[in-house]
This record gives C-alpha cells, structure tokens and sequence, in this order.
C-alpha cells in the first residue's frame, strides 16, 4: 500500500492491516482522528496499526489526536524473528494518547526512529514505547534525534501517573523475549512528568542500551 499526500479523516483506525508480511509506504500524508467534538483531538482510533509487516515506511507524515498513532505488533509472547524494516522519519505526532508502541518485533536490524517531533496530550502515555522488541548488537533499534514533549496528567492533582517519554518495556523474564539491543541517542526530551528516559524491563547489559539525552 502506498499513501502519497494524502489527507485522511477517520473516527476509528485510519489505516490497519492484518496481513502478515504487509508493506506500507506513506509519504507526506495527515492522518486526523476526529474525536466526539469532531475536531482531531480525544478519537479512539489509531492513526496506523500494522501486524507483523514486511516494510513499513513513514516519512514526512503528521497524526493528530488518536489513542494510538503508530502501532506495529510482531510476536509478543514467542521468540520469532520479524526482520521487518520499520522506519519513522522526519514526521510529526500530536495530541496522541500513546505515540509511538512497538511490541514483540524481535531480532530485528531494520528498525529506525528518527528526527520525529512528538507532542503528547494531556493525559497521555508513554511517547515511544519498545516492548518486548530488539535489534541485534550490530544493528540496534535505533531511537535518534527526536523532540520529545508533554508526557504528563491530565491534571496536577492526578495519583500514580507512570508516563514516560522514551522507554524501554515488557514485563518479561525470558531473554528470548526482551527488550535488548535498543540505542538511544541525540534526543530532546522535555516536559515529561514521571521519567525523560526509562529502561523499566530489558536487558541492559553493556553495550545492549546505551543512550545521550540532550534535555530532560
């Protein structure tokens, strides 16, 4: 599938695929999901959910206000490989509740997310979140170079808020099924309540995450 300069306005999923070995290609395209109001902001769509793809590519692309904007899941509870190359580049991500969630893509040396600005709802999740996903040690999933900000409650009094704004995850102790081999590096993480940068489940062996923050 190939999305060139388009405009899209849904109330659900935007874009969705169920097809293992997929191939997405967007390019320049808004993705709006309207919430109740009508107005992009508050939907309970998501902006793009892929299972499993061979290829997914976005570039120079803008979602607004859905529950999840990028979502590619793999093999979360089993150790396959997905070798899918993954690659968010150069793309805004605004009003999202989560931004960007990665789970299960395990062993794969294809992924890169880079010189993205992602402002978070009030409200919202954890911005980028790689859960139980790797690279290799040559070939880390790469995190570079992006704008981070507004990981925070929706209110100031709210209780046991757990936001982050880039953070490693997957409540497992399998090594097969880990977070490993994850660099991240050259970011701007601002404004995020609980942790800039979280490493809350993985191997973190050196040299398996490393990473430079420029703000926090």
């Amino acid at each position: 599938m190939i999305f060139r300069q388009c405009t899209i306005f849904s109330h659900g999923t935007a874009i969705e695929t169920e097809v293992e070995g997929a191939n997405i290609f967007m390019d320049h395209t808004t993705i709006s999901i309207l919430g109740p109001s009508g107005v992009g902001i508050g939907g309970t769509g998501k902006g793009i959910e892929a299972i499993s793809p061979n290829f997914l590519w976005i570039d120079h692309c803008w979602i607004n206000g859905a529950i999840q904007a990028i979502y590619v899941v793999g093999h979360p509870a089993d150790p396959t490989e997905t070798k899918a190359q993954i690659t968010i580049n150069f793309s805004r991500l605004t009003n999202n509740w989560s931004q960007i969630l990665l789970n299960g893509l395990h062993l794969d040396p294809h992924i890169a997310i880079g010189w993205n600005e992602v402002l978070s709802r009030p409200g919202s999740t954890d911005a980028i979140n790689i859960y139980r996903s790797s690279g290799i040690p040559g070939a880390p999933i790469l995190i570079h170079d992006n704008y981070v900000q507004g990981v925070a409650p929706a209110t100031p009094d709210t209780l046991n808020f757990s936001g982050s704004g880039i953070v490693t995850d997957g409540d497992t102790a399998d090594p097969l099924l880990a977070t490993s081999s994850v660099e991240i590096a050259n970011n701007q993480v601002v404004g995020c309540v609980t942790t800039g940068i979280a490493l809350a489940f993985g191997l973190t062996r050196s040299p398996t995450i490393t990473w430079s923050c420029l703000a926090a």
